[in-house]
């Protein structure tokens, strides 16, 4: 229903075949912004949703946004408009060799050449069209790419006759993950449960909301959707800055993971170094990933067998409850009593504000390591681009899924090098008035200082990349709504403001990054 298009003339038909048929459709100038929020749109709705490009490098500018789908599972439909085969190699204008351009990046690619040239009868290609619309979920939900060789003339003076509608059959071939066996079961009273990024599952959500009932320790990640069911919620602080001895303590003998990408670096480490006895991963797919190097047995569900099997162990969860709260409570005491306006600071304080029926999504970089260690309210849909993991496509990502949403607000927490980074996400004829961001200006690239290395290099502005640009022109030029934040105090004047404003509203704070840097090393003491 939803069809980004890039300006163009080989894609004429494209567009006209687009607008005969009354789609959702938003033009957006620069390719790589509309790969983004063709992905965002995807990503909140679930459904594939439609890319249209001209020939050239036009969609080498998709590749951002279609490595990001792969990775994190998001259905996309490419369309690229191509020159006729015969003038292929020819030293053509705007022509480039654009047969399979996104390698193993698309579940499939399909080569269009007309259906005059291959005497294609309406049958084979409303088959081939429902082909296309199941690669879009096979073998896993992820990008798919259609290469249309079209001829001159490219447009016509009469209206398109369209046919009449035909049902796709949406009935894919179950590609489902084998059962578990009631044979490989170890009963554990140390069992974790750690939820990735991924997409909500009924019969898993029961089976982990179960095994929390038990004892076991369920945590997730801040983009899962099982975070409602976490046992604890303040666990990223902990786990972030938690010592291999301590881990040995009290790590899990069982793991059972669901989902796929998560943030915490250090939790990947600490179970990399000290595997489980036994890993269970909780899927439905075929594209599994061992992220722990733990070989992990793969199934569908747990079944009642080893539900019931499993022993109740509430001593587990209460000496890690314990090292949480202990941890939650120093960081609420350690920004309580800070006095400046810092990043963490801010998105601590957001996080209080925000109500539990918006969407928010995070950009990549500090943005989303703050967020993870803050306290959002568990009903919040959160999304980030974490399957490529870069700032580039951040805003237009939210910009896309505010525009699939109309009917939700949607908020978005950015730092300033990827704000700028993604400004043509504004270059768009009708901004959607449901988006609010919040960007967190310190002036440069300040995870590189958080992180070892790059302060004792003698490239050390080459990582950091200082800058003295605001927003506040940008926000000028695209006609959005701009707030500003110097201080604590003014914060406290804007904000409500911010959360009140019916319209695009950009809340940009300025913030000193050697400030940011002490108070997240206070947070490791």
């Amino acid at each position: 229903k939803q069809v980004f298009v890039c300006p163009g003339s080989r894609n004429a038909p494209l567009i006209n075949g687009a607008i005969s048929q009354n789609f959702q459709i938003q033009s957006v100038v620069d390719e790589r912004s509309a790969g983004f929020m063709a992905l965002g749109a995807a990503q909140v709705s679930q459904k594939p949703v439609v890319l249209i490009c001209t020939s050239g490098t036009a969609l080498l500018n998709f590749f951002p946004a279609i490595a990001e789908a792969k990775q994190m599972q998001i259905p996309l439909i490419v369309l690229s408009a191509d020159r006729p085969q015969n003038l292929l190699n020819r030293w053509e204008n705007q022509a480039i060799d654009q047969k399979k351009i996104f390698g193993n990046y698309v579940n499939s690619y399909f080569d269009w050449k007309g259906i005059m040239e291959l005497k294609r009868s309406l049958g084979k290609v409303e088959r081939l069209v429902a082909k296309i619309q199941a690669h879009t979920q096979f073998p896993d939900p992820g990008p798919v790419h259609v290469n249309f060789h079209l001829s001159e003339p490219l447009y016509f003076a009469e209206p398109i006759k369209t046919i009449s509608p035909f049902t796709l059959n949406t009935q894919v071939k179950s590609h489902s993950a084998p059962l578990f066996s009631k044979n490989n079961i170890e009963p554990s009273d140390k069992i974790m449960v750690l939820c990735g990024s991924g997409r909500f599952d009924k019969q898993h959500a029961k089976e982990i909301k179960a095994l929390s009932e038990k004892g076991a320790l369920v945590l997730a990640d801040l983009t899962s959707p099982y975070r409602k069911f976490q046992t604890h919620f303040d666990w990223e602080l902990t786990l972030n800055f938690l010592t291999e001895p301590d881990w040995k303590k009290q790590s899990p003998k069982t793991l059972i993971t669901t989902g796929t990408f998560l943030l915490n670096k250090s939790l990947k480490n600490l179970l990399r170094k000290n595997p489980p006895s036994q890993h269970i991963h909780l899927a439905d797919c075929t594209q599994f990933k061992d992220t722990f190097f733990s070989k992990p047995l793969l199934c569908k569900s747990l079944g009642n067998d080893f539900l019931e099997k499993t022993p109740s162990n509430s001593n587990y969860t209460s000496f890690w409850k314990e090292k949480f709260d202990t941890n939650t409570q120093k960081r609420n005491k350690l920004l309580s009593s800070s006095k400046d306006l810092s990043d963490l600071w801010a998105v601590h304080q957001f996080a209080a504000t925000l109500p539990s029926d918006i969407v928010l999504h995070v950009a990549n970089s500090m943005s989303i390591r703050y967020a993870a260690i803050t306290s959002f309210d568990n009903n919040i849909e959160v999304f980030a681009n974490r399957g490529t993991s870069g700032i580039d496509g951040c805003l237009s990502t939210a910009v896309g899924a505010a525009m699939s949403q109309p009917e939700k607000q949607h908020y978005l927490i950015c730092g300033d090098l990827a704000f700028f980074y993604d400004i043509n996400a504004l270059w768009i004829q009708h901004i959607p008035r449901n988006l609010k961001v919040l960007l967190l200006n310190n002036k440069s690239g300040n995870i590189f200082d958080m992180i070892p290395g790059p302060a004792n290099s003698n490239g050390y502005e080459l990582f950091t990349t200082p800058h003295k640009r605001t927003a506040k022109h940008i926000a000028l030029d695209f006609g959005i709504d701009y707030l500003q934040a110097n201080s604590q105090s003014e914060w406290n004047t804007v904000l409500p403001e911010f959360l009140s404003k019916n319209s695009f509203t950009l809340l940009e704070i300025s913030t000193n990054p050697t400030t940011n840097k002490e108070l997240w090393n206070q947070l490791k003491k």
